[in-house]
């Protein structure tokens, strides 16, 4: 190595040394200022459906696993750092719509035969198979009785639907929600596999009876606040 490369490495090895601390600060504060920006967009009602829906109903009829849209007519779209934002702060409920594999409910007791473990963001209310194209009269009660027990009634309540990445279930679900009137309705694509990417923890699920009614937990909201 000639003596001007040695040198010139020496000074450069002397420049980090001096600069280094400074410059990891400042890397990782414009780094974290980008990453902690939420993105949330919202559309009006009368938002060009997208392509894949059927046009009469409005609703995605079939192969549910598939890439999804970008927009929700009447509703808004987040991103995880949204999603998780929101979650620290207990701002919105969180429904889960994942359809798991079994047999459904048991027309007997309404509770669920599932033939997979399931896991999901704390806090959130299960309800499978809500995110169908087409629901039969019992399965739309279903629905219907627990966003209003979620929301207390309340149709400006901040509802957020997911299920996992490629999940055009959550979308229907919150068009659904946008049908019944619901103000505030919230549609995470990434779903459960956009929350792990940010290397939050999942909980083990329970589906709400399908004969039952989603009753509130008063403490899901604070305990989860104090942990943060």
């Amino acid at each position: 190595m000639s003596p001007d490369l040695v040198a010139l490495c020496r000074f450069r090895q002397h420049l980090c040394r001096r600069l280094g601390a400074s410059l990891l600060l400042l890397v990782c504060s414009s780094f974290y200022f980008h990453a902690a920006v939420a993105t949330e967009r919202c559309y009006d009602l009368d938002h060009e459906l997208p392509a894949g829906v059927d046009s009469e109903s409005g609703y995605r009829m079939q192969r549910y696993r598939a890439a999804v849209p970008d927009s929700l007519a009447g509703g808004c779209v987040v991103d995880k750092i949204a999603v998780a934002q929101a979650f620290d702060t207990g701002a919105w409920r969180f429904i889960d719509v994942y359809p798991p594999k079994g047999l459904g409910p048991d027309p007997l007791d309404g509770h669920w035969i599932i033939s997979e473990k399931h896991n999901n963001i704390e806090g959130s209310t299960w309800l499978p198979e809500v995110g169908r194209g087409h629901l039969e009269p019992e399965y739309e009660d279903y629905l219907a009785r627990n966003l209003n027990a979620i929301s207390n009634g309340n149709k400006s309540t901040p509802l957020l639907f997911y299920c996992t990445s490629d999940c055009w279930q959550s979308w229907n679900a919150a068009r659904r929600a946008i049908s019944r009137g619901y103000t505030r309705v919230l549609w995470f694509p990434a779903g459960i596999d956009g929350w792990l990417e940010l290397e939050r923890q999942l909980v083990p699920a329970q589906a709400i009876n399908f004969l039952a009614t989603y009753q509130q937990d008063s403490t899901d909201v604070s305990e989860r606040k104090s942990k943060n």
